[in-house]
């Protein structure tokens, strides 16, 4: 017999960070509670994404300033030359 795969929405599969107010969530009764709780969650997740977005930024533009540093250094880039060896 083989198991079901996880359920999306079990907070135990979730970081506990966010799935504290998931099963907040899917525990409340009251639809006004229930709301917050759902609130509380999406406002958690983005806050992470933005998070995550921020230092990918951050990555990029290290990496884009080490790659400036390492064409500056290599002269002009190859794709260059060969523009100006054209007619």
């Amino acid at each position: 017999m083989t198991t079901p795969p996880p359920s999306p929405l079990n907070p135990e599969n979730w970081p506990s960070v966010l799935a504290i107010p998931l099963r907040d969530y899917l525990q409340e009764e009251t639809p006004f509670m229930k709301l917050w709780g759902l609130c509380d969650l999406a406002e958690l997740i983005l806050r992470l994404v933005t998070v995550i977005g921020v230092t990918e930024l951050q990555t990029m533009s290290q990496n884009d300033s080490k790659m400036k540093t390492l064409r500056a250094e290599r002269g002009q880039g190859v794709r260059n030359l060969w523009r100006m060896r054209q007619p």
